[in-house]
């Protein structure tokens, strides 16, 4: 049931994940269904479980300008390559057309953000990194513009943006 969900995210996005849609692929019962997953959301958050990549694992050495790197590097291979990255575009709109959806947004992006606070707290533990930099606007900063060119503007993630992306974050929070 979970890879006829998957297969739909996939093909056609949140909107299309209807249990119809399910039973159909899957050729299972609606009580087997609904014996596993009582509400479409239900089923859909179990999906997209299957279907996201764990959140990225960034060496715990090197430094900030390379850890950074491997970060970006990861994130828009994700947004390029991935196929979640197919469903984003409908996983944001769900969330926010549906607020019992929307609770499952808090600890994916959670997951996430996480690898790139530990790399920013350890820099700045480190000396590499000035003082006193709030994380959240940190990872915005670093994850917004792969985001804005993945979904907005279709713009190449190319090597060229992202290390510009780095050298200019680092141009910015970099102690003196």
């Amino acid at each position: 049931m979970l890879a006829a969900v998957v297969d739909l995210l996939r093909e056609r996005g949140l909107p299309s994940v209807t249990i119809e849609a399910v039973l159909t692929r899957s050729g299972v019962s609606r009580a087997t269904l609904y014996r596993h997953w009582p509400t479409r959301r239900a089923l859909l958050i179990d999906g997209l479980n299957r279907l996201m990549p764990p959140p990225m694992d960034v060496p715990d050495r090197g430094t900030a300008q390379e850890r950074l790197r491997v970060f970006v590097d990861g994130l828009a291979h994700q947004l390029s390559a991935h196929p979640w990255a197919s469903v984003l575009p409908t996983l944001l709109d769900e969330a926010r057309r549906d607020p019992e959806f929307a609770t499952f947004m808090p600890g994916f992006l959670d997951a996430r953000r996480a690898t790139l606070r530990a790399v920013l707290e350890d820099a700045s533990g480190r000396g590499e990194l000035r003082d006193g930099i709030d994380s959240d606007v940190a990872i915005a900063q670093i994850s917004g513009p792969l985001l804005y060119r993945r979904l907005v503007s279709d713009e190449p993630l190319d090597q060229y943006f992202r290390d510009q992306l780095v050298a200019g974050f680092l141009a910015t929070y970099r102690r003196p």
